[in-house]
């Protein structure tokens, strides 16, 4: 297959349950099956879930990569039954995640991976967070999730300034969970966007919670 020019894809979103970690991952696993070589990187090292949901928690992840406990191939993972796909988790939650995004080694190795792969997909924290705009620098695009019902006019306005500010590169909207007979309700019945969350809904900065997710998207890795 053709290898891309966007090789990096950073997800981020306003606000955490809005299905950033459920798109990056099933976006992976399809370029995978069509015979692209990705890596998927679960970079939200405050509440990371990755190595939970994929069950591999007990292995090395990023955060042992970067103090120099492990090797970068002792922290990939290849995903079973996915002949092209390999996978690194957060690992421990370190003392000074923003501190650890910025640093030489980040930049290597990253540069090592474009190398190696024909994508690099990459979850991390809501873009309210450091991180994600740490990360953004990395990426060849910023895929910014927003959610039908969740996510508020004000954070798309949010996230409409961080990217005039050059914060987020290349950023890319993307709206998930759009329901046609949902749509026709909120707009045709008058209840409107954003209805039933209030204002600052979810996010801050340093740690927020997740919202229950609704499907097993990690269901869709598990081989019938």
């Amino acid at each position: 297959a053709q290898k891309p020019e966007a090789k990096v894809l950073l997800f981020t979103s306003s606000a955490p349950g809005e299905g950033k970690t459920f798109t990056s991952m099933n976006l992976a696993a399809t370029l995978s099956i069509a015979g692209h070589k990705v890596m998927v990187m679960g970079l939200d090292l405050r509440k990371p879930k990755f190595g939970r949901l994929l069950g591999i928690d007990h292995l090395p992840g990023f955060t042992q990569y970067m103090i120099g406990s492990n090797t970068l191939q002792q922290v990939t993972h290849r995903m079973p039954g996915y002949e092209h796909l390999d996978v690194i988790h957060a690992g421990p939650i370190p003392p000074n995640p923003a501190e650890m995004l910025m640093t030489d080694k980040v930049n290597a190795l990253f540069e090592t991976l474009r190398k190696e792969y024909d994508y690099i997909i990459v979850d991390t924290t809501p873009v309210l967070v450091a991180d994600a705009q740490i990360l953004s620098a990395q990426a060849d695009a910023t895929i910014l999730l927003c959610r039908i019902g969740r996510t508020l006019k004000e954070q798309v306005k949010h996230l409409e300034a961080l990217s005039a500010q050059g914060k987020l590169k290349h950023p890319y909207l993307v709206v998930n969970d759009v329901n046609s007979k949902r749509y026709n309700t909120y707009y045709g019945y008058g209840y409107g966007y954003g209805y039933g969350y209030g204002y600052g809904y979810g996010y801050g900065y340093g740690y927020y919670e997740e919202a229950t997710p609704t499907k097993k998207w990690y269901e869709f890795w598990k081989k019938q």
